[in-house]
């Protein structure tokens, strides 16, 4: 699981990442929350701060639109 782990972040940090399951899969939702969780656990890291590295520019991040285009859209 360690290589599989730092091998996607090698991919994302390389902007290289795709879809991060084949067409097809057969993962199911409790399967990726409970491989999830066990991932944040072992690393003592909480949802929320996981939400937190999201919003605040961590990889993979799209920043918000800008005023200028907000107001295009408008």
């Amino acid at each position: 699981m360690e290589q599989a782990v730092r091998a996607y972040s090698r991919l994302v940090d390389a902007g290289a990442a795709g879809p991060i399951l084949p067409a097809g899969h057969h993962v199911t939702a409790t399967d990726v929350a409970l491989a999830c969780g066990a991932l944040l656990d072992a690393v003592h890291l909480e949802v929320f701060e996981l939400a937190l590295w999201s919003t605040w520019g961590g990889t993979p991040w799209t920043p918000p639109p800008s005023h200028d285009e907000q107001d295009t859209h408008a």
